[in-house]
């Protein structure tokens, strides 16, 4: 489940917006990592997604889509800007607003669907994706994507 659940998808819909999360994020990484650095980030995401999910979930159906490294992305992301910002003490402000509003749109998402969102994998990929954002940060910039 860890490697493969990542590459399979409930139907074109679901792989579509994966591949739009992966599209926007990816390029934030790729530019702050390189190419080469994008892939263990992934792998990372995937795993704590995959994790997380065996960990907490009490359902029997297998987790599908690469949602959990969307959101592995977007910790990495997050994490990077956070720190670039506080190191040099701009606000923070806009990041927690943002993050209200993708976690107020994520806990609608869940409970609309009615379980077919495994939200173990997106925290579980998010905290990953924080964790490879620390352990990759340097203040190498001063422009701000979010």
């Amino acid at each position: 489940m860890f490697a493969s659940s990542a590459f399979l998808h409930g139907n074109p819909i679901h792989l579509l917006m994966n591949l739009f999360g992966l599209v926007w994020l990816g390029k934030y990484v790729v530019d702050r990592m390189g190419a080469a650095g994008f892939w263990p980030l992934a792998g990372l995401s995937a795993l704590g997604a995959g994790l997380l999910y065996a960990v907490l979930s009490t359902s029997f159906v297998p987790m599908v889509g690469a949602s959990g490294v969307v959101f592995g992305l977007l910790g990495a992301v997050a994490t990077w800007e956070f720190l670039d910002r506080y190191s040099i003490g701009v606000s923070l402000a806009p990041l927690f607003q943002q993050a209200a509003v993708l976690l107020a749109l994520n806990v609608a998402l869940t409970l609309s669907a009615q379980g077919s969102i495994a939200w173990e994998a997106h925290v579980g990929g998010f905290l990953a994706g924080m964790l490879g954002g620390l352990l990759t940060w340097r203040r190498t910039r001063t422009r701000y994507w979010f």
